[in-house]
């Protein structure tokens, strides 16, 4: 309960990047003079080697040069003729992308310690304490709940469930973003008996798309079961193709997506269309679409099925969980 960054699998670059936090950037000038180095041909190997190594762990702390540096790793790493020169370049331009991650969040994890001690907790446990007390205002609750998961705290899942059930869907939302930014798949299995047990509430929608968040093949049954089921709410259909779009492509999931597109709805068809769009290189999914592409149909507030499907077909896919059409 008071580990500081919960069972994340990337806990030690991030530890490594709340230290370097804590120390002024180094001079812009500086990173970039390693950066000419590095991509200097008429230095020799072994110095742009060292260059690079040092460059590696500044992107942590400084955004702009993190790009750069990645950009030109990574087209070094293409035309040098130098191969241990160019495997050190792409293992640095990997530790860049890695070092950008971990430092992203880190500054999380400080912005979460900072919302903790506004909200005169200690630590993990005095946080539930506030979550699941329901005289106290649902925007402090709320605010707790974020700062959990930001945090990435081992919470206990059935304590998180209960709120999540409560008849507030500010809560239920809350908790669902949660347990997606925690990653625990141990919600996996208390998720689906929510959703199987649960009317159409917001307790439902939310597990329904925190399921999607965690990427665990066990639920795919579930949410196919609903997107495939005509007697299922056009919102709760929508949700669950939103959160298989999240997924692994399976002969199962593609098939229910594949059926949405042809739904009688065209909020459904919108959805099952967005829905694919992760899956754009595969043979069926791409006829699916080119199925769709003088579709007329339109749904509030967004183009019509048929310009989504050109959009997609033509390079510009949505990002994966965006199909809802509400």
């Amino acid at each position: 309960m008071r580990r500081k960054l919960g069972h994340c699998r990337d806990e030690k670059p991030v530890r490594r990047a709340l230290r370097l936090l804590k120390v002024a950037p180094p001079e812009r000038a500086l990173v970039l003079e390693r950066l000419s180095v590095a991509s200097d041909a008429h230095r020799t190997p072994q110095v742009r080697k060292r260059a690079v190594k040092s460059l590696a762990r500044y992107a942590i702390i400084d955004d702009q040069s993190g790009k750069e540096i990645l950009a030109k790793l990574m087209d070094e790493a293409q035309v040098t003729s130098n191969s241990g020169l160019a495997k050190e370049l792409s293992n640095a331009a990997w530790r860049v992308q890695l070092n950008a991650l971990a430092r992203m969040r880190a500054q999380a994890v400080i912005a979460a310690q900072a919302k903790m001690r506004e909200l005169g907790a200690k630590d993990a446990r005095d946080l539930l304490t506030t979550v699941s007390n329901s005289a106290i205002p649902i925007e402090t609750r709320v605010a707790a709940i974020g700062t959990l998961g930001s945090l990435r705290a081992r919470v206990p899942i059935s304590q998180f469930l209960k709120v999540m059930s409560e008849p507030v869907p500010n809560l239920a939302w809350a908790i669902a973003h949660a347990i997606g930014e925690i990653g625990s798949r141990r919600f996996t299995r208390p998720l689906i008996e929510l959703v199987r047990r649960t009317g159409d509430g917001a307790s439902r929608q939310a597990a329904i798309t925190a399921l999607g968040d965690l990427n665990d093949p066990r639920a795919v049954p579930l949410l196919t079961g609903i997107v495939n089921d005509v007697s299922e709410r056009e919102d709760i259909r929508a949700l669950a193709a939103d959160a298989l779009s999240l997924m692994a492509n399976t002969k199962g999931t593609q098939a229910a997506l594949i059926g949405l597109t042809r739904a009688s709805s065209p909020a459904l068809r919108y959805s099952g269309v967005c829905a694919l769009s992760p899956w754009i290189a595969n043979l069926r999914v791409r006829e699916a679409l080119e199925a769709r592409m003088e579709d007329r149909a339109s749904v509030p507030n967004r183009e019509s099925v048929g310009e989504l499907a050109r959009g997609i077909l033509s390079g510009g896919a949505p990002l994966p969980g965006s199909s809802r059409a509400w």
